[in-house]
């Protein structure tokens, strides 16, 4: 499980730090944004796909890693990783 977690990390902070490249657009063009095919490297299904992170943070019982985390303090690390605080 532990290898399988740290692809799933890996994975996870690549697509949900990526910024919307709309927002580089003037605010009253943004709808044409896909028109000019200004697009997010990863489709906005599997962005949200990425609902696992919720899940393992309601998990609260000892992940099978060998590290001794329950899913909720492994996915706290995660959060805290994206948004750039220390571990």
């Amino acid at each position: 499980m532990a290898r399988e977690l740290e692809a799933f990390r890996a994975l996870a902070v690549e697509v949900l730090a990526e910024c919307d490249p709309s927002f580089d657009l003037p605010k009253d063009e943004r709808w044409l944004a896909a028109v000019r095919g200004v697009r997010r490297r990863y489709c906005l299904p599997f962005v949200r796909g990425t609902h696992t992170l919720a899940k393992l943070g309601a998990y609260d019982e000892t992940l099978d890693t060998g590290s001794g985390m329950t899913g909720q303090r492994w996915a706290d690390l995660l959060v805290r990783e994206l948004l750039g605080g220390k571990q």
